[in-house]
């Protein structure tokens, strides 16, 4: 009786540990035929939305849901016939060695649809994960904002500190709600020309602050448009030690709802994606825009060419995010148009998560 309970006892405190060693799977795919490694091939549960992509060694790592333990994984790749792995056959700490068979003068529908929808895949998980990875409660951002422009009245440079307050954080995205609830108040503002006009002293920051990507929805990280997009996958880095997924992509629908410009007849981006948890650490938006007048809501201003007049202008954003206390955070904005010698960043100096300040308006 007593070696029958310790026999219970030890399978009931193991059971576990064998249990969460099977939640990791490891491997390496290869061409069958010559053995070498097969980068960017599709790794996936059967049946599940759960999958990743080889690096450029043909390795994969993949976290095994607890539901899907005795699900199949499907390997395959754009040219060869896929393979598939019972997971119950899988032991702790083992890796998978896939040899997958090229397909002569034919390509497996299903590799390709796998293939092709991967990049998707990546983004709608990275959608899914914002409020795990991004702060969804108050918070204040202690931020400054710098601006060049040349202009036929000369050269100006404007340097302001901001103090913002977020009431939600990034739990709601639709730009409505994003922008009531974000407000920021003028701390500190230098500049090397003296204010005149309204042109003067307006600035970029709300267009800047549109470019929150994981704040703000008109851009790439909205579920119902991801079809208008075409994405793919560059390749594969590491970044302070961790992998990362660097996609790229075209706009086949720009305008206001998918780019934040009004204007916008030509988009194309990238997007640097933590492999790990999905997060986005950059976005870099390339945006080609027609109608020029320095109060329209585009992040366009033609400091030369005041008016509204019909001109087309392109220019550049990259957003950048940093993690810290576990939690992703807004590093920095930058813009920049060499066509209209322009450039305009916001900078995250300090985050506030505690003795949160709140802010009623917006100051311009």
């Amino acid at each position: 009786m007593k070696v029958s309970k310790i026999i219970f006892i030890a399978y009931i405190l193991l059971s576990p540990v064998v249990m969460t060693a099977q939640q990791m799977v490891r491997g390496v795919v290869k061409d069958a035929a010559t053995g070498e490694a097969l980068p960017f091939a599709a790794v996936a549960i059967k049946g599940t939305t759960v999958g990743n992509s080889t690096d450029f060694e043909g390795k994969y790592t993949l976290k095994i849901p607890a539901a899907s333990k005795f699900g199949t994984l499907v390997i395959s790749c754009i040219g060869y016939k896929p393979e598939q792995v019972a997971l119950s056959t899988v032991k702790a700490d083992q890796e998978l060695t896939s040899s997958l068979q090229p397909v002569v003068n034919a390509i497996n529908e299903v590799a390709v649809s796998a293939k092709s929808r991967l990049p998707h895949t990546i983004v709608m998980r990275v959608i899914d994960n914002i409020a795990a990875n991004y702060p969804v409660q108050p918070f204040n951002y202690v931020m400054t904002y710098h601006d060049e422009s040349q202009s036929i009245k000369g050269n100006k440079t404007r340097d302001i500190e901001l103090f913002l307050f977020d009431k939600t954080g990034y739990a709601s995205r639709d730009a409505f709600s994003a922008f009531r609830n974000r407000n920021y108040k003028i701390v500190k503002s230098t500049s090397n020309t003296t204010i005149r006009t309204i042109g003067d002293a307006t600035t970029l920051i709300d267009e800047l602050l549109l470019h929150d990507v994981a704040r703000y929805s008109g851009n790439i990280l909205q579920p119902g448009r991801l079809n208008d997009f075409d994405i793919k996958i560059d390749r594969i880095t590491v970044i302070d030690g961790d992998s990362a997924w660097v996609l790229s992509y075209e706009n086949k629908h720009p305008g206001l709802l998918s780019t934040s410009d009004w204007n916008a007849s030509k988009s194309t981006g990238s997007l640097v994606v933590k492999m790990s948890d999905y997060a986005v650490l950059k976005h870099t938006v390339n945006t080609r825009t027609r109608l020029r007048n320095e109060l329209d809501q585009s992040m366009a201003v033609d400091s030369l060419a005041r008016g509204n007049s019909l001109r087309e202008v392109s220019y550049t954003v990259e957003t950048s995010y940093t993690k810290s206390n576990g939690k992703y955070t807004l590093k920095q904005i930058s813009y920049s148009s060499p066509s209209e010698n322009l450039s305009a960043s916001v900078t995250v100096t300090n985050v506030k998560t505690e003795a949160v300040q709140e802010v009623v308006g917006r100051e311009y």
